[in-house]
């Protein structure tokens, strides 16, 4: 039984391909620093935890940190995940007003803070994302489809 390259170490993407999930995987890890803060600002705040924010804080912030982190391992193809925290992200920015700590100014400065960075790189991930999955499965995306795109135009000069 033979291996090939393929089999053994999976198809490489083009670096262009590559740097597009790089660049998801990143504004992912902004979106799960920003989420692992929220998760943990109710009790920078003394009395917070007690409140019904607090809550909000810990369930909003637990499942954007999952999201973020799943999105970080494998950028490609969970671009529903990014999704999930722009949705939260939004949540974030309007949860002063509807929890009503607007006159608590330093929280509230802080959970604005945190909803904008959530929502625009959770939105940057998902536009990158979005260009990535659209991509595999086309030759611009596999090294191994290109080379062989590369050859077979070579070898046969009416396909250019």
């Amino acid at each position: 039984m033979i291996i090939t390259k393929d089999e053994l170490f999976g198809k490489r993407l083009l670096p262009g391909t590559e740097d597009r999930l790089t660049a998801a995987r990143t504004s992912s890890f902004f979106c799960w620093v920003a989420a692992i803060w929220f998760f943990i600002s109710p009790w920078a705040y003394f009395g917070v935890s007690e409140d019904r924010s607090g809550w909000n804080a810990w369930i909003v912030g637990g499942v954007m940190v999952m999201a973020s982190m799943i999105r970080i391992i494998r950028p490609e193809g969970t671009a529903g995940f990014s999704l999930v925290n722009v949705v939260l992200g939004a949540w974030v920015l309007f949860s002063p007003f509807v929890f009503g700590y607007t006159n608590n100014t330093g929280r509230f400065i802080n959970t604005l803070s945190v909803g904008t960075v959530l929502l625009s790189f959770s939105l940057l991930s998902f536009l990158i994302s979005r260009d990535v999955n659209a991509r595999i499965g086309t030759p611009d995306a596999w090294e191994h489809d290109a080379i062989q795109n590369s050859r077979e135009s070579q070898a046969d000069p009416k396909a250019i």
